[in-house]
């Protein structure tokens, strides 16, 4: 766990607020993860979805490793994988997993718990107790059970603004309004970004995000943000940046790029190497004479996600 996540200070502030013992690996690898567990013999484990992805299904000793001791894990970040929460269960068989969903704006808000596990292993859950997380509308209104919208968060734990960013503020958060939820009329609550539905029981679904917003290794990225960097190298004459799924990054970005006479592939590398943070560099690039668009004359990502895939 990274102490660049919120998380990883967490399990630090929970240990010394209960009195209990925290193990620090020796590096951040998996080796030195299963090590730690062999050796120090913990209850609890603690990690963002892509840790948990990387012990087991990279390079790892997890299968050798004694791993009776542990009784709970417990995640944050990005959503399980159907095919993640299954592996947890085989190589666990002895530990329940408690997955929690939020922000940093946010802290935690919802929770997969081991029985929600069994009804909806898709979903990130419910609502913890005191929160509320809503589908919103294009108009503002909260909408009701299975009905599609920006997934909205309310409850004591919201934050209240990002620093000297008045207008951003204010555009990521939303009054309640009424409309039929247990919630005051001058409730004001996180929007996500998230697209989502709530189901008659109240479990939390993800179907997409109303931005090119994406998490690789639980890193939020912006999509348009890689585009930029990678148009300011002055090697290219057009690009375009998508992502896809994968199973140990969470997402893959992949730039498909349109050179200029005279440049070589591996100069866009090198230059995304050399300038661009590690996060943010693409993992795949394509070089092509041209890129798809629409009848609007714009990029056509979809096409690109099609192609890729």
């Amino acid at each position: 766990m990274p102490w660049s996540h919120d998380y990883g200070w967490g399990q630090l502030l929970s240990c010394l607020t209960l009195g209990k013992t925290l193990v620090l690996p020796e590096a951040q690898s998996a080796a030195a993860v299963c090590e730690a567990i062999g050796t120090a013999r913990p209850t609890l484990v603690a990690g963002v979805p892509s840790f948990f992805a990387n012990l087991l299904f990279g390079v790892s000793d997890i299968a050798r490793t004694d791993v009776g001791s542990i009784r709970r894990l417990t995640s944050t970040g990005s959503r399980f994988s159907v095919e993640l929460l299954e592996a947890v269960g085989e190589t666990f068989p002895e530990a329940t997993a408690w997955l929690n969903y939020g922000l940093t704006e946010t802290f935690r808000t919802a929770c997969l718990t081991p029985k929600l596990q069994a009804e909806a292993p898709e979903s990130i859950g419910q609502a913890i107790p005191s929160v509320t997380v809503a589908a919103c509308g294009p108009d503002g209104r909260l909408l009701g059970p299975e009905e599609e919208g920006e997934l909205v968060h309310f409850g004591p734990g919201m934050f209240h603004g990002y620093f000297a960013d008045a207008e951003r503020s204010t555009s990521t958060r939303r009054r309640a309004g009424g409309n039929g939820h247990a919630l005051p009329e001058d409730a004001v609550g996180v929007a996500t970004g998230d697209l989502g539905v709530i189901d008659g029981a109240g479990r939390i679904h993800l179907t997409g995000r109303m931005d090119r917003q994406i998490k690789s290794l639980d890193v939020g990225i912006n999509l348009d943000e890689v585009e930029k960097a990678l148009r300011g190298s002055g090697l290219l004459t057009n690009v375009a940046v998508i992502s896809e799924p994968h199973r140990l990054l969470g997402n893959k970005i992949i730039a498909h790029c349109v050179v200029k006479p005279g440049t070589e592939p591996r100069d866009v590398k090198r230059y995304a190497k050399r300038e661009m943070a590690k996060y943010l560099q693409p993992r795949e690039f394509v070089i092509t004479d041209a890129l798809p668009a629409t009848a609007a004359g714009k990029i056509d990502y979809r096409a690109l996600g099609r192609k890729t895939g």
